[in-house]
């Protein structure tokens, strides 16, 4: 997952730079000695404060400035919305391959002269600007949303995350730095390429219509103050753009502070949940065939399990046993066979990874799955020993173990018939394994579990599973 960006809004250039270059442009000023080629940085810093002083100055400035900006938040709508699209649809990607090229390859002088065609010349700015800007948001946003860790939207979907919660808690913080980044450069190009369209326009009332009039009477002074004006509405628009995105992305990924739990509390929605008497019956399995990565790991399994009991899923390094779980749990279809008995059950998973949201604080992570109050998540949390402590900070700055107990916290929270267990007690001590195994095996009563381990303690009253190892090389399940 992207970090938060941490560069300042209004951090600006360094000011002996600044300097530099001003000496440079009043050096020319001095040896052009030409006004009418070459106004000084004070002259024309001094015409524009006094065209501040008129009233057709800020006309002029809420002319440009509102329809630039309606063209730049109109592109943003456009863009985002087609990323998802195209997201969701890979056939709305491929469509919009040659027109985004096409649009970002055409001149803006080409563009603004067809537009003409289209539209008066006193929208063509807001025209131009959402053309010019959309391609680069919509490129942005498309990556950013393909950046979204694949691992944390199948394990979203196994516990059947609603998908607005997912859009809040997943995609946006993942969407967040590649949006910020193509709004920041998409509002420069929208200014360049409004004021453009306005030169050549030169609609009435506008900085463009200014700009044109100030090269045809030759007033030079007028020219470079518009020019400056325009450079300063553009890196102001820019730096307020930064800071609102700048303090979105914070606010998206800002953990909240849990409330206070007692260790010895039990989560009302774990006594409900293990209270339930599932009727007991068989599920079968039959003459299974899957494969991972291209090669067959299981080659005509079958068997038969009855619910509300634990079995555990043996066999040698690369002989299916993840792959099986992840056909029981319907997230990988088989070649062929029949495991629909175990796929129309409700899942819950403690993965090989962690899957975490990482910069949420761990009762938050298991509220993304279960609609349960902080101080219920807590509770159980303390339970399988994450300090009270540790409880308000994001999980990124979880030990191993930690994050693995918060994994293992937020399987049980959810609601499910069947638990599936892949290797779920590795990076803990022994002593720690047999505390959070105990608080599993409790809160799991009555429910069908399949466990698979390396370590046969941990199996201790668990009927097993036993896969034939494949024909080919060991490959990692």
């Amino acid at each position: 997952m992207h970090s938060i960006m941490k560069s300042k809004p209004f951090k600006g250039f360094p000011l002996w730079a600044a300097a530099f270059w001003l000496l440079v442009w009043e050096a020319l000023a001095r040896l052009v000695d030409q006004s009418l080629l070459l106004v000084s940085p004070l002259t024309a810093a001094h015409r524009l404060l006094q065209l501040m002083g008129e009233a057709s100055f800020w006309q002029s400035v809420a002319y440009s400035l509102t329809h630039i900006l309606m063209g730049f938040l109109l592109g943003a709508l456009l863009g985002v919305s087609f990323a998802i699209l195209s997201y969701r649809f890979r056939w709305m990607e491929q469509l919009l391959m040659p027109l985004t090229a096409t649009v970002k390859a055409i001149p803006v002088a080409s563009f603004v002269i067809l537009a003409l065609l289209w539209v008066t010349k006193h929208n063509l700015s807001t025209l131009i600007s959402l053309l010019l800007g959309f391609p680069v948001i919509y490129s942005n946003a498309l990556t950013g949303l393909k950046s979204t860790d694949s691992q944390l939207i199948e394990m979203s979907r196994l516990f059947r995350v609603p998908f607005g919660k997912q859009l809040r808690a997943l995609y946006l913080p993942s969407l967040a730095p590649y949006l910020h980044s193509g709004l920041s450069i998409a509002i420069g190009l929208c200014w360049k390429s409004g004021i453009a369209a306005e030169v050549i326009g030169t609609p009435r009332g506008s900085i463009g219509e200014r700009l044109y009039n100030s090269k045809i009477y030759l007033e030079t002074a007028d020219l470079f103050a518009w020019t400056m004006t325009v450079v300063l509405l553009s890196v102001v628009c820019e730096k307020l753009l930064k800071l609102f995105l700048s303090c979105l992305e914070k606010w998206l990924k800002k953990p909240a502070v849990p409330k206070e739990a007692s260790k010895e509390a039990q989560p009302a929605l774990l006594r409900a949940e293990a209270s339930k008497a599932l009727p007991s019956e068989t599920l079968n399995l039959t003459d299974l065939h899957a494969a991972f990565e291209g090669k067959e790991v299981i080659g005509g399994l079958s068997f038969s399990v009855e619910t509300g009991r634990r079995y555990v899923i043996s066999g040698p390094s690369g002989s299916g046993k993840t792959t099986l779980l992840r056909v029981l749990m319907g997230l990988l279809k088989p070649r062929s066979g029949d495991a629909s008995d175990f796929t129309k059950k409700q899942p819950s998973v403690v993965f090989q990874e962690d899957r975490l949201l990482s910069w949420m604080n761990a009762a938050q992570n298991l509220r993304y799955v279960a609609d349960i109050a902080p101080g219920e998540a807590n509770a159980l949390l303390m339970r399988l020993g994450i300090e009270e402590e540790s409880l308000s900070q994001p999980v990124s700055e979880y030990s191993g173990g930690m994050k693995r107990r918060v994994a293992i916290a937020r399987a049980l929270i959810a609601g499910y018939e069947i638990l599936y267990l892949d290797e779920p007690y590795k990076g803990l001590d022994e002593q720690t394994r047999k505390q959070v195994q105990a608080v599993v095996e409790e809160l799991s009563a009555g429910r069908t579990l399949f466990l698979v381990t390396h370590d046969l303690r941990e199996a201790e009253g668990y009927l097993p599973l036993s896969l034939t190892p494949p024909a080919a090389p060991e490959i990692a399940g």
